[in-house]
């Protein structure tokens, strides 16, 4: 081909490799999806990744029982853009399913996180995997979406051992199988920041978890054999961080959740209290129901320590050394005046029936007249349960009816 020729055919080649480039997240997505339709166990959408799509893992039936006798696995597979390394993962999973009632009983219980090339968006091709933990404020912060969606369902989903399988032609992986010696005291490590080496560490604050490598895809070259052995010695020695003192085969992971799971409410309770409802900086909804909820706990249990102490939380705005609602104020701040309410409706203190009254009086104007509804509702559907407690709150604080129709009005033009 001549210069002239081959230059009138470059808009064609590029579109080639921008039509390739655009195929590839596409070819992932039918990695995954091929494994999710074969899969005949359990689909769950454990939540969105980054791209704002639904994130599935596949989960055997019997994992959702959490005390019966079965070691639980979570395979952890995230190989990169490799198309090979992808079709390898597929297979995985398939063998996986295969092998779901052979043997003797109990099955293990599993579950099977697979990471695509494109659940991250503006990283073309995924060539990093995901670090962990995640960073940030959880699903709120770009790029960690995925991986606290991953990280999470990991901890509740309570893994004995964790399986992470990677791709073998990851430059970070062959320096690390290039650097470890199996059986020296000082040792390379992977990466900080992957998986299996967070997990070990401690999955979620609830304890470490067994892992072990492996290599993508799964075949027996002489260069492949060498690695799987260097992954697999790292994993022999490095089943634990910490000093676990664990008796049986459960990871101190499962055991946390089984405690938690077990709890009776009255514990779950207790624990909750140990962090919420200790303080009221401002009166908004969701710290005034915590406080609400200690009164309440005080009251079923006939606790007057408890009780003086949601006291002296309600104090400064009940003597007015504090102002509860400034202005026109929101919704949040009309909501938590019913911390006040459920404290008048115990005390009969005046003091919190007028407070509640105040709130409730945003819904009239200066002669008494009710609008047409609760103001800064911002035609969201928050303002149904902001607004219409706090108003038939004062209706049965006062026993006046305009704070009970007000309520009425109010949901009828929010609906």
């Amino acid at each position: 081909m001549n210069s002239r020729n081959w230059i009138s055919a470059m808009p064609y080649r590029l579109a080639v490799i921008c039509w390739l480039c655009l195929l590839s997240p596409l070819m992932a997505d039918d990695v995954l999806e091929q494994a999710i339709q074969s899969w005949k166990g359990d689909v769950l959408t454990i939540g969105r990744d980054d791209r704002g799509e639904p994130l599935r893992v596949l989960i055997d039936p019997g994992a959702w029982e959490y005390n019966r006798e079965q070691t639980r696995y979570l395979y952890y597979i995230d190989v990169g853009d490799d198309e090979e390394a992808l079709q390898g993962a597929c297979k995985t999973i398939s063998l996986l399913d295969a092998l779901r009632n052979n043997g003797s009983p109990p099955h293990p219980a599993r579950a099977v996180v697979l990471v695509t090339p494109d659940m991250l968006p503006g990283d073309p091709g995924r060539a990093r995997l995901l670090t962990f933990p995640p960073k940030g404020d959880a699903y709120n912060s770009s790029g960690q979406v995925t991986a606290s969606t991953i990280w999470r369902f990991a901890a509740w989903f309570g893994p004995d051992i964790i399986k992470e399988y990677h791709n073998e032609k990851s430059e970070d992986y062959q320096e690390f199988a290039r650097a470890f010696v199996p059986g020296e005291e000082a040792n390379v490590e992977w990466n900080p920041g992957s998986f299996a080496v967070e997990a070990q560490r401690s999955l979620a604050g609830l304890g470490a978890v067994l892992v072990s490598r492996k290599p993508m895809p799964l075949r027996r070259t002489k260069a492949t054999l060498e690695y799987r052995n260097t992954v697999q010695a790292w994993s022999q020695e490095h089943k634990w961080v910490d000093d676990l003192n664990l008796e049986g085969p459960q990871s101190k992971a499962r055991i946390e959740i089984q405690r938690r799971i077990d709890r009776t409410p009255e514990q779950v309770f207790d624990e909750l209290l140990s962090v919420y409802g200790d303080q009221l900086n401002s009166v908004m909804y969701q710290p005034a129901l915590a406080v609400l909820s200690r009164h309440r706990w005080a009251i079923s249990r006939h606790d007057d320590e408890q009780l003086q102490q949601v006291q002296r939380i309600l104090n400064p705005y009940l003597s007015g050394d504090k102002e509860a609602l400034k202005g026109l104020g929101n919704g949040s701040q009309y909501a938590g005046h019913l911390a006040f309410a459920e404290w008048a409706r115990h005390s009969g203190d005046a003091a919190a029936i007028k407070l509640v009254q105040a709130a409730a009086d945003r819904g009239f104007d200066d002669q008494g007249q009710p609008l047409e509804a609760m103001p800064t509702h911002n035609e969201m559907s928050d303002a149904v349960f902001m607004a219409c407690p706090i108003l038939t709150a004062a209706a049965e604080l006062t026993g006046e009816q305009k704070y009970l129709d007000m309520a009425g009005q109010h949901f009828r033009f929010m609906r």
